[in-house]
């Protein structure tokens, strides 16, 4: 946990959607996952192990929400603290 909130009060520059996506695809691949039609854990494959531009639309808005919350915590940790 202390790690996922020194992430969100860093002040280094968020990654973009495409660069976050390549940052999930390499620690999967490192973590031995590799695409498959469907997630499974038990064969440690996902479907969203495709370059950037090969997601569907709510893969692409998911990462996008997702971004955007960090940077909201950004903003809320930097005025709380």
């Amino acid at each position: 946990m202390e790690t996922l909130y020194n992430s969100l009060k860093s002040e280094d520059p968020l990654p973009t959607r495409q660069e976050n996506h390549e940052n999930l695809m390499r620690d999967c691949q490192a973590e031995g996952w590799t695409y498959g039609v469907v997630c499974d854990e038990a064969m440690k494959t996902r479907p969203d192990l495709v370059p950037f531009e090969q997601l569907p639309i709510q893969e692409k808005i998911k990462n996008y929400i997702f971004l955007a919350f960090v940077k909201a915590c950004r903003r809320y940790l930097s005025v709380s603290l």
